[in-house]
């Protein structure tokens, strides 16, 4: 048992020193996930037609929101036939304020970009707007850092 104190102790500093990186440093990138993954997660809930789980990726919900959110999900899977891939574009980002891109590849309307522009509240990024945009040619995939 006294073997265990030393792996606790490590555990339960190393945890504290998050905790202090995160909140008291403002950190927006450690425990949340960045732009581009939320713009690519709400673009694969569209293509889904899942829209009652995309709303949580937003700003603000209301009414009108709601049915934009079904009618452009609605709108995407006419329009595409089959998706066969969504990949988040990471754009710019100042402050609390960030633009990302998702980028859906369609079976039968070529490639659509999904332009957003996003906010961080409470220390994780929603979209406050979105637009699509159609590419007849294909539009290179993003490149990993690695």
């Amino acid at each position: 048992m006294k073997d265990l104190l030393p792996i606790v102790l490590v555990m339960v500093v190393t945890l504290v020193m998050i905790g202090v990186a995160v909140g008291v440093g403002h950190d927006a990138s450690t425990l949340v996930s960045p732009p581009e993954a939320v713009a690519e997660q709400f673009a694969r809930k569209l293509a889904g037609g899942r829209y009652d789980v995309a709303v949580q990726h937003l700003e603000h919900d209301s009414p009108a929101i709601r049915e934009r959110i079904r009618s452009t999900s609605a709108e995407l899977r006419r329009r595409a036939g089959s998706i066969s891939a969504v990949d988040g574009i990471a754009g710019a980002t100042d402050g609390d304020r960030s633009t990302a891109a998702a980028l859906i590849r369609t079976g039968r309307a070529g490639d659509i970009v999904v332009e957003f522009m996003l906010v961080r509240r409470a220390g994780s990024w929603r979209i406050r707007e979105w637009r699509a945009r159609r590419h007849t040619r294909k539009v290179a995939p993003p490149v990993s850092e690695g």
